[in-house]
């Protein structure tokens, strides 16, 4: 079955997978520092937010039937219910690894791979243009380089509509 998400919602949650994805990837070797900037940025709220049934349906979209056969054609701003699983599944190992004080790297490796598949897999599904792709793909992220130009999670979403905007004018990222 297929969800639809409002088109903000699939770009910051791509967003977010991947600046936990890379972070992960660049505080291997400082965990006590990746821990810090994590919760620094409510990684673990953000991740409890979206585990919770009832909160994630705020995001929900129903399309009309126009936009569904649209969506379904373009694949774009649906997750299916299995890949939905499959992310709260890997958001719990994250969750699990980010409360660890000492996790296993291979553990550490596998979740960060994951991770990595389900953000491309999700940005995928952003109906926008290649430039907001390109832009959500420079999220910020742990010991991330000074040269590059690198955004907030609030920024990549709020080009999109101004400010992720739902039903009770409340924003996740």
């Amino acid at each position: 079955m297929k969800i639809y998400y409002t088109n903000p919602f699939i770009l910051g949650l791509s967003a977010f997978l991947t600046q936990t994805h890379l972070s992960i990837v660049r505080g291997m070797d400082a965990w006590d520092e990746l821990r810090d900037y994590l919760s620094e940025r409510e990684t673990l709220n953000i991740i409890d937010t979206l585990l919770n049934a009832s909160q994630r349906k705020k995001y929900e979209k129903p399309p009309s039937c126009l936009q569904k056969v649209f969506y379904t054609l373009r694949k774009k701003q649906y997750i299916t219910s299995q890949e939905w699983t499959f992310l709260c599944e890997q958001l719990e190992r994250t969750r699990a690894i980010l409360l660890n004080p000492t996790p296993g790297r291979d553990e550490v490796i596998d979740v960060r791979m994951k991770l990595c598949d389900l953000s491309l897999l999700i940005e995928r599904r952003v109906a926008a243009n290649a430039t907001i792709r390109k832009i959500a793909r420079r999220v910020e992220h742990f010991y991330q380089a000074d040269f590059i130009v690198h955004y907030e999670i609030q920024q990549i979403t709020g080009i999109v509509n101004g400010y992720m905007k739902v039903r009770d004018n409340e924003t996740l990222w």
